[in-house]
């Protein structure tokens, strides 16, 4: 009796301690989504969320980051661009309160933003095209995904443009170069019989944050869902049909088009027998069926409908999330664009709120970014973990690397060119192979992006680079060089100009010993500036 007395107080107290520890993370559930607040809120409210979840599971945040590094930091975080060396010495002068909420605002009002932006949302599209070809509809759907973001167009309008789009990609008179209906970039970017699988499968990630592709032969082994689902969803997307298309002039090549066949019907096949299939019509992944019989645009006017409802959270969480998880390194759930009713989420309620916040502005794309980028939570130092896995909760904001635009928007700063959008004095396509070597995809975690040995080589190898780097020809180096005869302001002038920050003592007293090793002022210093532009600190926003 004693005994059994004893095993009880045991398994009570391990009980009560396991209890007592409570959890980072935790799936969502419907009670969660009950009570969504949907009135707008303030960046110190989500703080203070923020900060009450910290407390409570002993995390200690970092500080605020300095101006110079906030600076750089919002400035790529908008516009893909260093900030110019004259704009961040009037901004670190200016005692101002209000000076980094004012940086914002004209940062959210440029042109850089829309383009940076416009940018970005092309890639999230073209690094999961399964069909080449339809690139073709990338440079239009940039241009009008540009447009949309200068109009500050509400997201759930954006959403349904793309997934209801129509019409024609053709070439233009300038070659390799397309015109047409850029809205149709994300179903031209799947082609084929597999079409209408694909296109649903990237219209939930994208609009819903859910990758339901794994049930497509088989019920998911670790979600909520069926493969039954999966192609009555797809079942939206049957009749939405893609064909080469000409224009007059049949020398220039061919495009695509995209339009609607009222005679296709979805056929889900049998896992038992593959010449055998089952006809399926439009559900929901709620459960709610769609309209049976229907023309192709009626049914994507449907799921159009369906997914951007404010009766459908999923819709504002996805783009929450995603945006969340750019601007600070780590999402709510990771991958960004992997969430859904069986994934683990941190910081439940900033992340609730900010879903409901981001409804009740009626997906105001600007009034978001906005929000996000005044908290304490984005403006705080670098801060990782002991293990890449590990989620810091917003403690700080975790470092990633600068995709191809931005690195190549800095490489032109740091050069100091007269034109920033000039892609190194090369020719235009140039710009192209060398995002493709420098680009990954959006939605992966900071810490699965890596660099490669190609992007060495080019770092290394590049003549056109190289002559960029020296002395001689660089208009920048040259003139810092005349501008400041004493090293010690010329060195200072250089880290500023590439990195946005003044060299620490170290840094200094070894560069002092280089040069007098060297006893070349010009080559030191173009050492140096390639030196720069190859450390992770410039090639990661920080």
């Amino acid at each position: 009796m004693r005994i059994l007395s004893i095993l009880v107080f045991l398994f009570t107290y391990i009980g009560f301690c396991l209890a007592a520890e409570p959890k980072q993370s935790r799936p969502l559930n419907k009670k969660d989504w009950a009570n969504l607040d949907q009135s707008v809120t303030t960046s110190s409210a989500i703080d203070d969320l923020i900060e009450h979840e910290l407390k409570i599971h002993n995390k200690k945040k970092t500080t605020l980051c300095s101006d110079s590094d906030f600076y750089r930091r919002v400035a790529l975080d908008l516009t893909g661009k260093l900030p110019a060396q004259d704009n961040l010495e009037e901004f670190l002068k200016d005692k101002a309160g209000d000076k980094r909420k004012k940086l914002i605002n004209k940062l959210l009002e440029s042109s850089d933003f829309n383009k940076y932006w416009g940018q970005y949302w092309s890639e999230v599209i073209a690094t999961k095209v399964s069909d080449k070809r339809g690139l073709r509809a990338y440079e239009p759907f940039q241009k009008w995904m540009t447009g949309q973001i200068k109009k500050n167009t509400p997201w759930d309008k954006v959403a349904y443009e793309l997934i209801t789009a129509v019409g024609k990609v053709l070439p233009s008179d300038k070659q390799g170069e397309y015109i047409g209906k850029g809205q149709t970039f994300l179903m031209l970017a799947h082609l084929g019989p597999d079409a209408p699988i694909e296109r649903a499968s990237e219209v939930s990630r994208i609009f819903l944050g859910i990758q339901i592709q794994c049930a497509q032969c088989h019920d998911h082994k670790s979600d909520v869902w069926k493969r039954r689902q999966f192609h009555e969803f797809a079942a939206y997307f049957a009749r939405t049909k893609d064909e080469v298309a000409f224009s007059p002039d049949k020398n220039k090549g061919f495009g695509f088009r995209i339009f609607s066949d009222e005679k296709n019907e979805y056929m889900m096949p049998s896992l038992e027998d593959p010449l055998k299939s089952t006809l399926i019509h439009p559900k929901f992944l709620d459960g709610k069926d769609g309209p049976k019989n229907a023309t192709d645009k009626d049914r994507r006017n449907s799921v159009a409908k369906a997914i951007t409802s404010k009766n459908n959270p999923w819709f504002a969480a996805a783009y929450v999330n995603r945006i969340w998880g750019k601007l600070l390194g780590q999402g709510f759930c990771q991958p960004i664009d992997d969430i859904g009713p069986n994934k683990d989420f941190v910081q439940h309620k900033a992340f609730l709120r900010l879903v409901g916040a981001f409804q009740g502005m009626n997906y105001n794309n600007q009034e978001f970014i906005r929000l996000v980028l005044n908290t304490e939570a984005y403006q705080r130092n670098i801060l990782i973990g002991e293990t890449q896995y590990e989620h810091l909760l917003f403690a700080g904001s975790y470092p990633s690397r600068l995709d191809g635009y931005a690195f190549l928007g800095s490489l032109n700063s740091a050069l100091g060119l007269a034109d920033p959008s000039a892609p190194l004095l090369f020719a235009g396509n140039y710009k192209k192979q060398f995002q493709n070597e420098f680009n990954f995809d959006p939605s992966l975690p900071p810490d699965e992006v890596e660099s490669s040995v190609a992007q060495a080589l080019w770092m290394m190898n590049n003549s056109k680079l190289d002559q960029n780097l020296q002395s001689k020809l660089a208009s920048f180096l040259e003139n810092l060089l005349k501008k400041y005869p004493d090293d010690s302001q010329a060195f200072r002038a250089l880290y500023t100009k590439v990195l946005c920050r003044l060299p620490v003592a170290f840094e200094e007293a070894k560069f002092k010993e280089y040069l007098a090793k060297t006893k070349k002022r010009n080559d030191a210093y173009e050492d140096v500036l390639w030196a720069l532009i190859n450390t992770t600190e410039f090639q990661s926003r920080r």
